[in-house]
């Protein structure tokens, strides 16, 4: 009766979801008609996993066929960590009056509920229980602040009507993303669950119009409020899907605009406490179960409501975390993890959050219009040393669209990584035999400080047009001419069309100059003093970007 209630509101919805029949029915039973409030929540730690019902041999009664599928591509087994945690335990815990909130099979543990002030002394004294903490108090500290950027109605920006992305064009320019899409790369047939506070009015926002009606929007989970709508909920999920899936061209276009879409509610914007990393890891893993290729997190953790329960630095190591060591064993399972690296740059806290810190995780910070950091955008490295954030993407004034269907600009990292994990969906269709690992890898290596990666940018911003060196060389002689192509101290530009701006690059793709406008009849000068070598000059037109490599002389000859 339950799957029958289940499957007739998804209709009504218009969203079919079909795969939730896949998921364990012990993983709806507890995650349905149950409400956190005026309950603790303790996370406990199981010995094992004697007594589950399932078996490896059997793994299409606990992962989608896309989950198996994604497995399958990159060789990846089928182990013990996939095994759902152990029925027989989960029985006595709910016989003993304990409420059954989240499981976590990957970690082996079970976040439960109760209002009885003996709960631990309770639960240390099963003899399959590990070890077990408090996550959310009885009695509960409101937070006083905002956790989530400020979003900021704008105009339409100046330039809208000379291309298809309106507002989006700037941000992914930035990144020379378009390249992705000129070669036909939009997103199409990759799965990316987008894990969020709420995603008020998306199911009704006409720049999700496209994703509704060629039913690419795949279906919703809310690990906060069970059962609840996330359509209704804070609308951050909104802004960040926004950057991902808008497709309205001429006004505003994202990174992955044909991608197909999960989203999961796994964060309460009114409180924070660790049960939030709880509801995050249950819901990778369920991103983990009805196949997604890529997750983006624009979420993280250090501090709470209780200061007793916070992070200290020494936690952030990349590896030992509850939230990060789940984060590193979904890309191990085969998942690209964007996170956001945080927005403590400029507060005393000052460093990237969890689980930004995974040793597998990118993480994005978060740059202004000119390629400078944003304030900001939380510094590395890790608390093992290791390179955070990883790379960059606007974050600062970086456009979106508000729930009120209007579009407008915000300040944060949780912006500038939907820019990147639109990118990683499109090189993932481009690249389909690629490991979420080696795609990473490719990203960073086209950071603009690969060669010189620091605590502040990482490597950098990734130039898209270096992983397709074929793509540099596209003009046509009636279009544009340069001269001289093997230049010293003066580029003339030519053009029967007119031209909107136009950039010098070197090699790594770090800007070096740009003129726009009435500048560009005078053509590039001040040129001397560039060392010898390959540059990119990238001419921008109405409709399209024109690219040219040319080379740099060290003295007139």
């Amino acid at each position: 009766m339950l799957l029958i209630l289940i499957f007739y509101l998804c209709l009504k919805r218009g969203v079919i979801m079909i795969k939730l029949l896949l998921i364990p029915f012990f993983f709806i039973m507890a995650n349905l008609g149950f409400s956190q409030e005026d309950q603790a929540c303790y996370r406990v730690s199981l010995i094992d996993k004697t007594g589950t019902q399932y078996s490896i041999d059997h793994p299409e009664e606990f992962l989608s066929p896309e989950a198996l599928a994604r497995r399958a591509r990159f060789n990846i087994p089928i182990d013990e960590s996939d095994l759902p945690v152990s029925r027989l335990y989960l029985d006595s815990l709910k016989e003993a009056g304990f409420r059954l909130v989240h499981s976590s099979k990957w970690n082996n543990t079970v976040t439960v509920a109760s209002t009885n002030g003996d709960a631990l002394d309770e639960l240390l004294s099963f003899p399959f229980v590990k070890s077990a903490q408090l996550t959310r108090p009885l009695l509960l500290t409101k937070s006083t602040a905002n956790k989530f950027e400020k979003i900021i109605p704008g105009e339409t920006s100046a330039g809208i009507e000379d291309n298809d992305y309106g507002n989006g064009w700037e941000q992914i320019h930035q990144l020379n993303g378009e390249v992705l899409h000129e070669k036909g790369f939009k997103g199409a047939g990759i799965r990316i669950a987008v894990l969020d506070a709420g995603f008020d009015q998306v199911d009704t926002l006409s720049a999700f119009q496209s994703l509704r009606e060629e039913n690419r929007l795949l279906g919703t989970r809310d690990f906060v409020n069970p059962g609840g709508n996330v359509f209704e909920e804070n609308d951050h999920g909104t802004g960040v899907l926004s950057i991902l899936a808008s497709d309205l061209p001429g006004q505003f276009v994202g990174t992955a605009p044909e991608a197909s879409y999960w989203l999961i509610r796994s964060e309460d914007a009114a409180t924070e406490y660790p049960v939030e990393e709880d509801n995050w890891v249950a819901a990778l893993e369920f991103a983990d179960s009805i196949g997604a290729d890529v997750v983006n997190s624009s979420l993280g953790y250090f501090v709470f409501d209780e200061p007793s329960m916070d992070h200290p630095f020494s936690d952030l190591d990349g590896q030992n975390t509850l939230i990060t060591r789940a984060a590193n064993l979904a890309v191990q399972k085969g998942i690209f993890m964007v996170n956001s690296a945080g927005n403590e740059g400029n507060k005393p806290w000052g460093k990237i959050i969890l689980p930004a810190d995974g040793e597998k995780i990118l993480a994005v910070g978060a740059v202004g219009e000119t390629g400078e950091r944003a304030l900001f955008s939380s510094l590395g490295p890790n608390a093992s040393g290791s390179i955070k954030p990883n790379l960059m993407a606007r974050g600062e004034t970086i456009w979106l669209m508000k729930s009120d269907g209007k579009p407008a600009t915000s300040n944060g990292t949780s912006f500038a990584a939907p820019l990147i994990t639109g990118i990683v969906a499109c090189l993932q269709q481009a690249f389909p035999s690629k490991t979420p690992e080696e795609l990473k890898t490719m990203l960073e290596q086209s950071g603009n400080q690969y060669s010189n990666p620091d605590t502040l940018k990482g490597y950098g911003i990734p130039n898209i047009d270096l992983l397709f060196p074929s793509n540099r060389e596209i003009f046509t002689s009636e279009e544009i001419q340069v001269h001289p192509t093997f230049f010293h101290n003066h580029l003339n530009i030519a053009s029967n069309k007119p031209v909107i701006k136009v950039s010098l690059f070197n090699i790594h793709g770090n800007l070096l100059l740009e003129k726009k406008g009435r500048e560009i009849e005078t053509g590039l000068s001040g040129l001397e003093n560039l060392p010898g070598g390959v540059y990119i000059l990238e001419i921008k037109l109405k409709n399209r970007t024109l690219r040219k490599k040319l080379l740099k002389e060290n003295k007139i000859r």
